[in-house]
């Protein structure tokens, strides 16, 4: 699991909640024309029970962005909705990402590679 794979996960979660919660294995659905098919998998059913005790730990602004997150929201709908310029709404974006990864590195989801392999960002 890598951040990349974290993010996706964010950013398809509204497509992919229904198939987790009915313990499915393969998710297909539609973005735009394109069908989709993700592998529901235990690291994604992970990714999904931290965010939500992240969710029930962070402040009132933190869970309107993840609610937000939750609902396939773009990031600049965000940026409008909440009180937060645009660089402080991505600091933040961020952190809740490397929040889950940490998260994700507890439960033994990252290998030793993956850690070493993970970019700068700069």
């Amino acid at each position: 699991m890598t951040k990349e794979g974290i993010e996706e996960i964010i950013r398809r979660y509204s497509n992919l909640e229904r198939y987790v919660k009915d313990g499915e294995t393969v998710a297909n659905f539609y973005i735009g024309n394109r069908k989709q098919t993700v592998m529901i998998t235990e690291a994604v059913r992970t990714v999904y029970r931290v965010v939500d005790e992240i969710y029930e730990r962070e402040d009132k602004w933190m869970r309107i962005m993840i609610d937000g997150l939750k609902k396939g929201m773009t990031d600049r709908m965000l940026i409008r909705k909440l009180p937060w310029e645009k660089n402080a709404y991505y600091d933040r974006k961020h952190r809740f990402i490397e929040k889950i990864y940490n998260c994700c590195i507890f439960w033994k989801l990252v290998t030793y590679d993956e850690i070493l392999n993970e970019g700068i960002g700069i």
